[in-house]
């Protein structure tokens, strides 16, 4: 019997030993990104048979187990990928918000200022300072036409390289599941932290790329986007930016759009940034050809015709008219001191500044609808997380909870040896 229960008690000191030690990792590990609880599974002894019956024999270390909630992990997946997406075109789009400077240092107060040159020219078309303050309210305008055109241009080009970095990086996190799969089929399976790493993985994939893992029958992770693998077993895709078109990614299978940050790349490149470009090209363009029709319509001072007051190149405004002279404001070759041209040109403040207007409330509003789409998307991600953690973190208190129910467990033990040292003693002295 002494010998039996000493048993019973070693079995026990060595479980509740490792269960402290499993317990202790799981609370060194609490902040650490990525962790997810461990537990150690214990089970009876196979019992041992007497005159009375089967009696325990102690416990056993079942194995070790490790908190998992796959419809959890893909809820986060998913919701993150959702809220990358949103959120870098979100912060992009504000970028180009900052860039057309609306409305205290933007295109529209070039607008007024050119409008009322043309207003005090059609006064006095023949005052020299009234045609001076014309053209340099042409060229302000122009430059501040450009200058929002290059911003825009350069907002293009950091998504570019924001875009190289990102597909850099999937095809980095890619290449290290597929070595993590390398060994899913080893005895025993994924070491626990080698499967936190790997979740931590698959976690940032979906946020960069909005891609989906599956695990399949061996184990292994198998990782696609859109349905296009990027891991399949051990092997896995490379992704690549092509020079165009722009925004483009290239899968072996074709052009892919990507989920995630990368997507919401792709989307600003091809979509968010080239509209807004587009739009006020656009609306430049329009402005350019009406206002040179009409200012063709007109006679200078000297009874030549008007020119053309604006030229787009490569998507710039430039100011064709470097001369006060050259400005026409009548309507009439033998009255070249009128100025018809000139105020229609200055009536035309109602259309075009009306036309800008509409050009900045498009942008705006689609700025806004992508910043709402951000925060939605935001706090669906977070109470995703919350849930997830709360069924795969650390809880401290219950870590605690469990160490003084093995600390005891291992005291008692313990005693148990103690109790049987005594007894078979007092056996030996009788």
């Amino acid at each position: 019997m002494s010998t039996s229960s000493l048993s019973i008690a070693i079995s026990a000191l060595r479980a509740h030993s490792q269960a402290i030690d499993v317990t202790s990792h799981n609370i060194a590990n609490a902040a650490t990104e990525g962790y997810r609880r461990e537990r150690l599974d214990l089970k009876p002894g196979y019992p041992r048979f007497t005159a009375i019956g089967p009696l325990g024999s102690g416990v056993e270390i079942a194995g070790l187990s490790q908190a998992a909630d796959r419809l959890a992990d893909e809820r986060v997946r998913r919701s993150g990928a959702s809220h990358e997406f949103y959120t870098t075109r979100s912060q992009i789009g504000f970028l180009a918000e900052d860039v057309f400077g609306e409305p205290d240092n933007g295109i529209n107060t070039a607008l007024d200022t050119l409008f009322d040159s043309f207003a005090a020219w059609s006064t006095t078309p023949t005052d020299a300072a009234a045609r001076a303050q014309v053209l340099s309210g042409l060229q302000n305008f122009a430059g501040r036409a450009n200058d929002v055109l290059t911003g825009l241009d350069g907002i293009d080009l950091d998504a570019h390289t924001r875009l190289h970095a990102q597909i850099k990086e999937i095809n980095a996190l890619s290449e290290r599941v597929a070595e993590i799969n390398t060994f899913a089929r080893t005895p025993g399976g994924l070491p626990a932290d080698l499967n936190d790493e790997l979740q931590l993985t698959l976690d940032r994939l979906s946020n960069l790329a909005g891609a989906s893992a599956e695990t399949q029958p061996d184990g292994r992770i198998r990782v696609t986007i859109n349905g296009w693998a990027l891991v399949d077993a051990d092997r896995a895709t490379v992704l690549q930016v092509p020079d165009s078109p722009p925004g483009s990614v290239l899968h072996p299978s074709g052009d892919i759009q990507l989920g995630g940050s990368a997507g919401g790349l792709q989307q600003a490149i091809t979509g968010d940034i080239a509209g807004f470009r587009d739009k006020l090209v656009t609306f430049v363009s329009d402005m350019a050809d009406t206002m040179n029709e009409m200012h063709g319509e007109g006679y200078t001072m000297e009874g030549d015709f008007g020119g053309d007051l604006f030229e787009i190149v490569d998507n710039r405004v430039n100011v064709l008219v470097q001369d006060p002279a050259e400005l026409a404001a009548s309507a009439d070759p033998d009255g070249p001191l009128g100025a018809t041209v000139a105020d229609n040109l200055a009536q035309m403040r109602s259309t075009l500044g009306s036309g800008f207007r509409d050009v900045v409330t498009n942008v705006s509003n689609q700025i806004a609808s992508l910043d709402r789409s951000a925060t939605t998307a935001a706090g669906v991600h977070d109470a995703s997380v919350a849930v997830r953690d709360s069924v795969l973190g650390v809880n401290l208190d219950e870590e605690m909870t469990n160490l003084i129910t093995q600390q005891r467990a291992y005291e008692a033990a313990a005693r148990v040896i103690s109790i049987v040292d005594e007894m078979m003693q007092t056996l030996l002295a009788m």
